[in-house]
């Protein structure tokens, strides 16, 4: 039976969203959005529909490759933010048609690597991205937990600030930011995030940028000076009693030793791992 594939600039959202949650609704991790949430991610990730594809059979959609487009230093690149099969379409080698469509596009575009996350265990995957010719360059700990109460000295005030100071919270991070929790994902959601402040009498000294609607803390760090002072422990303690919920930080890089450490140290644990992968086209 033949199988059309097509770019998805002009499939309705409505459409792509039924078929992401089919192909993820037995996931290791199982993901379900709306349509709303689906434009967030979109928005987030800088995906460009234009740029992604999608397979057909008998005009019944059953398969996505989603991805976003943005320079690594200065390096144009594609981020697959999701690829998927229906379950009853699987063992059909659709996603290596899919994949072959979507690199031929991207060349012709000048997009020059493809970069993405899949799970540790997801073993089906990693050979699948293995023999499209997708290395591992990267190893990411997902984050979660209740906050230990914090012991924060008076002196030190937690509050809501109505901006974020870009250059003050780089230079507060001791690490990098993957791609859903990037610089550029932050301004694309600028209108959504909540930024909460840690301040030493009116000097901001520690920063950690939320997104409320993933229940996600996208950034955080603090002044060199004051490392050992719990305030990390008491941005996330602020972000936990506010939204009564656990924490989450997905994807804080396997080496970076002393943001790993904070994490657990404040009762946070690591509940998944991804590898990051990459093909240079």
């Amino acid at each position: 039976m033949e199988i059309k594939l097509t770019t998805l600039e002009n499939i309705p959202l409505s459409e792509i969203v039924t078929v992401f949650n089919l192909s993820f609704s037995d996931y290791i991790v199982p993901v379900h959005f709306s349509i709303e949430q689906l434009e967030q991610k979109i928005l987030a990730d800088n995906i460009d529909l234009s740029l992604s594809v999608g397979a057909f059979q008998e005009d019944i959609f059953i398969s996505f490759i989603l991805n976003g487009i943005d320079c690594i230093e200065n390096v144009k690149t594609a981020y697959n933010a999701g690829t998927g099969v229906i379950p009853a379409e699987r063992g059909k080698k659709i996603s290596e048609k899919l994949y072959e469509f979507n690199i031929e596009i991207l060349k012709r575009n000048s997009i020059k690597q493809i970069v993405l996350e899949v799970i540790t265990t997801n073993s089906y995957a990693i050979n699948l991205y293995e023999r499209m010719g997708f290395k591992i360059c990267n190893v990411f700990n997902c984050y979660q937990g209740e906050i230990e109460k914090s012991t924060l000295k008076s002196n030190f005030e937690i509050r809501k600030m109505s901006s974020l100071d870009r250059n003050q919270l780089d230079d507060f991070l001791n690490f990098t930011p993957s791609w859903q929790n990037s610089n550029r994902a932050i301004e694309n959601l600028k209108n959504q995030i909540t930024v909460i402040g840690a301040f030493d009498k009116e000097e901001l000294v520690g920063c950690l940028v939320y997104n409320p609607s993933t229940n996600k803390t996208m950034q955080f760090g603090v002044k060199n000076t004051y490392v050992h002072e719990k305030l990390e422990q008491a941005l996330f303690e602020y972000i936990s009693i506010k939204t009564q919920k656990e924490v989450y930080i997905n994807n804080i890089g396997e080496n970076f030793k002393e943001t790993n450490e904070t994490l657990i140290s404040i009762g946070l644990s690591c509940f998944i791992q991804q590898y990051e992968m990459k093909l240079v086209l």
